[in-house]
């Protein structure tokens, strides 16, 4: 019995569980700040405070205006989805930890390969908010990000 197990376990590789994961639309959605909202927000109120300190209100309200336009010029590129961070910026290790915790999931539901997760998973809310869950707790938790 346990072979059988191993064996339809072998039928999710990691590679092909994490691109069908990726390609879900849900996921390509999920933002990932990468400690980029806390900075743009001191530089705003910096530059706010500083505006209004010269030049009182109307210099808060020139501030406001353009430390939002740098902070958002600064920040471009900051913010990655979910994909992008499961394709370029985690480890083999982290790719394989985060898909033993997918098949963990996907068996107890009797989702033994990839075809039945791309089929099934268009057709269970259940099965995508399991999914959904798993991601987000793996992203907070291990790789310490937060997702907007």
């Amino acid at each position: 019995m346990a072979a059988q197990v191993t064996a339809m376990l072998a039928s999710l590789p990691t590679h092909d569980l994490l691109w069908e994961l990726s390609n879900l639309v849900i996921m390509k959605e999920m933002k990932v700040a990468i400690s980029e909202s806390a900075k743009s927000g001191m530089l705003v109120g910096a530059v706010t405070m500083a505006s209004g300190l010269f030049a009182g209100p109307s210099g808060i309200l020139f501030g406001g205006i353009v430390g939002s336009c740098v902070a958002a010029y600064m920040a471009q590129g900051k913010f990655k989805t979910v994909p992008e961070i499961i394709n370029q910026d985690m480890s083999s290790e982290q790719k394989e930890k985060l898909a033993d915790e997918l098949r963990k999931c996907l068996t107890a539901q009797n989702i033994y390969t990839v075809c039945e997760f791309a089929l099934q998973v268009q057709s269970s809310e259940l099965l995508l908010e399991s999914i959904v869950h798993i991601v987000r707790q793996f992203v907070t938790s291990e790789l310490a990000m937060k997702i907007m």
